[in-house]
C-alpha cells in the first residue's frame, strides 16, 4: 500500500539530517566497538534507515 504525503522541503531536510546523523552515528559506533554488540532490534532498525534515506534521496534529490 503506497500512500503520497505532502512534506514541505523544511521537513525532507530536517528527515534526511536525521537519517544521515543516525546512520553515521551507527557506523561509527561499529568502527570502535564492533557491530557485535549489536541487538538484533538495532541493526533492523539501521537498514530501515539506510533504506529510508536512500528511497528519500532517489525521489527527491
Amino acid at each position: 500500500m503506497e500512500s503520497k504525503i505532502t512534506i514541505t522541503e523544511d521537513e525532507l531536510l530536517l528527515i534526511m539530517v536525521s537519517l544521515t546523523l543516525t546512520i553515521q552515528t551507527h557506523e561509527k559506533y561499529k568502527v570502535n566497538r564492533g557491530a557485535e554488540g549489536l541487538d538484533f532490534e538495532t541493526k533492523k532498525a539501521l537498514s530501515d534507515c539506510k533504506q529510508l534515506y536512500e528511497r528519500l534521496s532517489k525521489e527527491y534529490f
